[in-house]
């Protein structure tokens, strides 16, 4: 051997041997397979990633890193790659599964490069990357994106995204609600394709003062729905960049109206009162561990009818009676306790009579997490409550009307179940309001009854008003004749959720017509039988009401003259 040749071996050594430490400190695996698919050299990541030593990769297909249903169209990539790669020089990036050692698969991505230059054949470098985690981070972030979008379309205030051409970009359910049009609708599309052009501007201009400042704005501004009712709404919007450097307004809108209504009248019954914020009506404080209050806000005051002078220092006992003190002190032990906020209902009096609240007590710890005083958001909910005993008397007298009506009365939703029925109504079925609630028409009548019943509410569901229809029943003498009157119930967004109906029998009504018209009948042939002249006159009037047909016959001159007054 010569000179030459054993520098250019020793060179040789020492490019493998780089070749090797280099591949050996690589993070990824990496791996060469020579033009007949098998494994000529693999790092000692690859080893780590799929279980298998160096020597038992070394000399087999590389398939055997490959799943099995897998194997056979990946040798055919294979082939491919080295007939295409003989041509020119290529990479090739791809996404694969790769199957382990002992069976498992994971995701990977992988490089494929062409080794030409010095090679006695075609070899393929193969840099594998194992990307579970990043599939792992690519699901967590598909579901935190949707995580989000519930929370989002979850919040009461409407939301919404506008980009840099002041069109939305995203909407929650709450904003597309209280604009009245659909999400749909709405995407693409700018404040002046819905608002006046008086609205839009102000919300455009708003728009671009967060876009030219970045600084957030709060704004008070008028907004007419889609029914025409102006709405005063505070609307916050700030400044959002997106990675890409493209900027967004993101808003949230919060309906002050009622808000500044209620401030109004509070106002004009509190003079001494100027400004309302959104919480006023809550009663505020903070007592000490000793049961002291150290703060109050001016609504307590108001509320009790104590001034915070005499207030700040006093205990419960010194406001309240002494039940009603002893139980808000023993709430107060409770959070302390607790050392986390609990929420009590407290029923406090007022000038004008008890007032139910309900409490919300949280303890307020120091640094160390030691609670050192008890603070309290307390919320009147005596007109709830009012509202509540209302609504359950009003109940009571429904439920009064239904048990003692002699009427057919019944509630059914949009499918034809029943939701409510009168006791009369249950009882012309051999059942009890409980037994008949839940069943829908076709299980008490028979089929041809029932589905003419269904029609008859179907057309006041299309129609959305209230129609009268005669409907036959079947009873146990017969079949009776009712007299249904059948209404729309729509619900607050203006659909028809249910259909109401009053029945009355009229049977008795019916029949007794038609032991009329009988009786008629019979009258007439006897009367047209009689060879007698047989008449009717009004007793009032004289006039002649009817004449038998004996009287052309005795008389001889035509019936018709017989009417008239004046022959």
């Amino acid at each position: 051997m010569t000179q030459r040749d054993t520098s250019k071996a020793a060179l040789d050594i020492r490019t493998e041997l780089l070749f090797e430490k280099l591949c050996d400190s690589a993070p990824d695996g990496v791996l060469v397979t020579n033009s007949g698919g098998e494994i000529v050299h693999v790092n000692t990541r690859l080893e780590e990633l799929f279980g298998y030593s160096r020597g038992e990769l070394v000399g087999k297909p590389v398939e055997i890193l490959v799943p099995e249903q897998s194997r056979e169209a990946h040798a055919g990539l294979h082939r491919a790659f080295i007939a295409h790669a003989e041509t020119r020089q290529m990479s090739v990036s791809s996404e694969v599964r790769g199957r382990r050692k002992d069976g498992t698969e994971f995701p990977a991505d992988i490089v494929l490069s062409p080794v030409l230059k010095g090679a006695d054949e075609p070899l393929v470098l193969v840099v594998l990357r194992d990307i579970t985690e990043r599939k792992e981070a690519d699901s967590a972030r598909q579901e935190a994106d949707h995580f989000i979008a519930s929370i989002v379309d979850n919040i009461p205030d409407p939301v919404f995204v506008k980009d840099e051409a002041h069109r939305w970009v995203l909407l929650n359910d709450a904003c597309c609600q209280f604009v009245g049009h659909r999400r749909e609708e709405m995407i693409g599309k700018s404040d002046h394709d819905f608002f006046s052009k008086q609205e839009a501007d102000v919300f455009w201009s708003k728009d671009d003062l967060v876009f030219s400042t970045g600084e957030t704005n709060t704004n008070e501004e008028t907004f007419t729905d889609v029914d025409g009712n102006v709405h005063n709404v505070v609307t916050k919007k700030s400044l959002f960049t997106s990675p890409g450097g493209k900027k967004f307004i993101v808003g949230v809108i919060r309906d002050v109206t009622e808000q500044e209504r209620t401030e109004k009248a509070l106002r004009d019954r509190e003079q001494q009162l100027e400004n309302i914020l959104e919480n006023s009506q809550a009663l505020i404080y903070l007592k000490n561990l000793e049961g002291r209050y150290e703060q109050v806000n001016r609504q307590f005051e108001i509320a009790f009818g104590v001034p915070k002078s005499r207030v700040i220092g006093s205990r419960a006992e010194d406001i309240f009676p002494p039940d009603v003190a002893a139980s808000v002190q023993a709430d107060d032990e409770k959070v302390i306790q607790s050392r986390s906020p609990l929420m009590f209902e407290h029923v406090l009096p007022h000038r004008d009579g008890p007032h139910t609240y309900v409490s919300m007590k949280f303890p307020l710890r120091d640094a160390s997490g030691t609670p050192y005083a008890v603070g309290g958001v307390a919320t009147d909910i005596t007109d709830r409550k009012n509202a509540e005993e209302a609504l359950r008397v009003r109940e009571q007298q429904l439920q009064s009307i239904l048990d003692n009506s002699p009427a057919t009365i019944f509630i059914k939703d949009t499918e034809g179940r029943y939701l409510k029925v009168s006791r009369y109504c249950a009882s012309l079925f051999g059942l009890t309001e409980e037994q008949m609630v839940g069943k829908s028409t076709f299980e008490i009548f028979p089929r041809e009854r029932a589905e003419q019943l269904r029609d008859h509410e179907r057309q006041v569901i299309d129609a959305r008003c209230a129609m009268q229809f005669e409907d036959l029943i079947p009873q146990a003498d017969g079949m009776h004749t009712f007299v249904a009157t059948k209404f729309p119930l729509i619900g607050p967004s203006g659909e028809v959720n249910a259909v109401g109906g009053v029945s009355i029998d009229i049977t008795g009504h019916k029949r007794a017509e038609e032991a009329v018209k009988e009786s008629e009948e019979r009258f007439r042939q006897i009367a047209e039988n009689m060879h007698e002249v047989f008449w009717v006159r009004d007793a009032d009037s004289y006039q002649m009401l009817y004449a038998s047909p004996a009287y052309e016959e005795i008389w001889g001159r035509p019936l018709e003259t017989f009417y008239d007054p004046y022959t």
